[in-house]
């Protein structure tokens, strides 16, 4: 018998998370290792129940699931984690795949389609609901004015801060920004600091997701996947 895929749920809302629980059950190939109501309860699960798959919802108490998402890239990488959330917003879509989410699913997909993505997560493929093709697409394109307001906004930053805002996309931790450029942790807060004030932004997952826009690049925003499945 082939390996069954273990699945980690992360959602507040229990009767969803509950029900969600119930429909894996029932197929032979796959086993729930845990239900969790937070971001933060899943932090610690995870590196105990080393799941394969982690479902895990943007809204929530506390952290943000985009928070939640960076943390998990960096403290358990072989954890695939697709992102299933009410919110269809495109710059939640795009930067959830910048940090490393293995698919975005929305939450009216059917039972045959959620499936289909947790199978496609585990072979390390990025799965998408169909009604986020479109908006991604609209995202990448952008208009001239837009990328025009935030190179200028940019243009406020030192080269230090600037390396800085390159390597959020990642995920990195105030340590990790730290150790890459050769500073104190203090030195990198520091920086962090400099860069919301001076972008008007609100935290590091907002800042993120600033840098994200800037990348000329936008068709790498799902790098190092084998390949993207659209879902119905």
């Amino acid at each position: 018998m082939a390996r069954r895929i273990r699945v980690l749920i992360v959602d507040d809302h229990e009767l969803f998370r509950r029900g969600l629980a119930e429909l894996l059950k029932l197929r032979d190939e796959l086993v729930v290792v845990g239900e969790l109501r937070d971001g933060q309860e899943a932090l610690q699960k995870a590196r105990l129940l080393h799941p394969d798959v982690i479902l895990l919802d943007i809204q929530m108490p506390g952290s943000s699931g985009l928070e939640i998402l960076c943390r998990l890239r960096e403290e358990s990488p072989e954890c695939k984690v697709l992102m299933l959330t009410v919110s269809d917003r495109e710059d939640d879509v795009v930067l959830a795949l910048r940090l490393g989410a293995a698919g975005y699913i929305v939450k009216t997909i059917s039972p045959e389609g959620l499936l289909e993505a947790i199978h496609q997560a585990a072979r390390g493929e990025v799965a998408l609901s169909q009604p986020l093709v479109t908006k991604i697409v609209r995202y990448m394109r952008g208009t001239s004015s837009e990328r025009i307001q935030e190179v200028s906004r940019s243009a406020a930053l030192t080269v230090r801060e600037r390396e800085v805002l390159a390597m959020l996309p990642e995920g990195v931790s105030n340590r990790e920004i730290a150790q890459r450029l050769v500073i104190s942790e203090h030195t990198a807060r520091a920086h962090m600091r400099n860069i919301l004030d001076k972008l008007g932004l609100q935290n590091r997952v907002q800042a993120a997701a600033y840098a994200a826009s800037l990348m000329q690049n936008q068709n790498s925003f799902i790098g190092g996947a084998r390949g993207v499945a659209v879902l119905d």
